[in-house]
């Protein structure tokens, strides 16, 4: 009975967690009346809004390491990772990099900062971290049009329980700990729902552009 009354509990609270985490995620410095604060890994701009209406095709190129990192996970495979979701998210023709960009309008890259394997098992252990940056530029003069930081370090449920909604809710990677490239597939996706949501809201805005 003390048992079936322990699990419930649990459950209980998890539930509760995951409806909190259900209010939009806000930004460091913000606060709001009832919800707590929660600073997001992700972090984004835009140049200019306006460009974002001439991007309708984009050019994928390879992810590049650009400082060492404590993984086996390929540039390759992050490509293949990158592509995945990049089919999937945004709503526009994709061009495999690494060759011309001419008959795309943007390019896409992906700079993986860290990448850091989980070291032990998905319950204990060290775990996996990812700090990356993409961007989107325009093919026919560099010019930037969006960029995003993705940064995310695993830490034990024990050591902060209010993030328990984020982690077992949709979306989120589970009460275990994941390998570095569940963690990027992560970033990635996360990034590119943000490039997708800024581009939507200024096509609402102000429509195609002419």
């Amino acid at each position: 009975m003390f048992r079936v009354s322990i699990s419930v509990l649990i459950l209980s609270c998890a539930i509760l967690m995951n409806a909190c985490s259900r209010h939009p995620v806000a930004r460091s410095g913000e606060k709001r009346a009832g919800v707590p604060v929660v600073v997001s890994p992700l972090a984004s701009s835009v140049e200019d809004p306006r460009l974002l209406l001439s991007i309708n095709s984009l050019s994928v190129e390879k992810p590049k390491y650009v400082s060492r990192s404590v993984t086996t996970v390929s540039e390759d495979e992050l490509l293949r990772v990158v592509r995945e979701v990049a089919a999937q998210t945004l709503s526009m023709k994709l061009i495999p990099g690494g060759g011309s960009s001419s008959s795309a309008d943007g390019i896409l890259q992906t700079e993986v900062i860290e990448l850091r394997e989980l070291r032990g098992s998905s319950v204990g252990g060290d775990p996996a971290a990812v700090a990356i940056r993409m961007s989107v530029k325009r093919a026919k003069d560099k010019r930037p049009v969006w960029q995003a930081s993705y940064v995310n370090r695993q830490e034990a449920l024990s050591d902060n329980w209010l993030k328990i909604g984020q982690r077992i809710g949709a979306g989120g990677t589970g009460a275990g700990f994941v390998g570095a490239e569940a963690l990027f597939r992560l970033g990635v996706n996360d990034s590119l729902q943000d490039f997708n949501r800024r581009r939507d809201a200024q096509f609402q805005s102000e429509g195609p552009a002419k």
